[in-house]
């Protein structure tokens, strides 16, 4: 399982121009906010990471959602944009890219091939797509501070293994796992968890599927 590389310059040309675009487009405008998606890699890393953590990212990725939201930001206190920060732990569901991970498993499986991952050992807080959307929508209309940052995650991290394990035992083990032997990134994040006091607290909102439901439904989707 190896992911399509992206590059440092098209992460800052797509994401940080990409943003700098919507904001000048609006920095005039009455009765706009701008739901400005980032990612947990803003972070770099931890386990149940809240929102007052300060951002240290580690990956291209991390470092230009981190300027992008530094970019809205100010925005905000110079223009006044009304703007809410949503940080993204790791979304999954239908129309998922299918080298990522659990689309990778479930594919695989279906071909009735055995099941290859680099590593095991990297955790990630998996969060249902219907709940990312539900968060979004809340997030373009309820109360909340301008300019506040909200955690989008489920608030319990699980490692690669666990996530393809409970994928096939799903999917009634059809095949098996390979763990390769590459040497891993040198900038793999190794935990990422979060905690959603802040999306619970301003939206109202907490996940509602669970990892097992959600891979239920991924599988279906897939398969079907």
């Amino acid at each position: 399982f190896n992911p399509p590389t992206i590059t440092t310059k098209e992460h800052f040309e797509n994401i940080v121009m990409g943003t700098l675009n919507v904001l000048e487009s609006i920095a005039h405008l009455d009765s706009i906010r701008l739901v400005h998606v980032g990612s947990a890699a803003e972070y770099g890393g931890g386990t149940r990471i809240r929102e007052s953590a300060p951002s240290i990212p580690s990956t291209a990725l991390g470092a230009a959602k981190a300027a992008a939201t530094i970019l809205v930001q100010t925005y905000n206190r110079l223009h006044n944009v009304d703007a809410v920060i949503l940080r993204l732990f790791t979304p999954f569901g239908p129309w998922e890219h299918p080298r990522r991970l659990i689309p990778h498993t479930i594919l695989s499986a279906l071909k009735g091939v055995d099941v290859e991952i680099i590593n095991g050992k990297p955790q990630r807080d998996f969060v249902f797509i219907s709940d990312v959307v539900n968060a979004m929508i809340s997030a373009g209309v309820a109360k909340i501070p301008s300019g506040a940052v909200v955690n989008v995650c489920s608030g319990r991290g699980a490692t690669v293994l666990e996530v393809v394990k409970l994928t096939l035992e799903l999917m009634g083990n059809p095949v098996s796992i390979k763990i390769g032997s590459s040497t891993p990134r040198s900038d793999e994040i190794w935990e990422m968890s979060g905690e959603f006091d802040n999306a619970r607290q301003f939206l109202g909102w907490e996940p509602k599927l669970s990892l097992e439901e959600g891979i239920k439904k991924s599988i279906q989707w897939f398969s079907e």
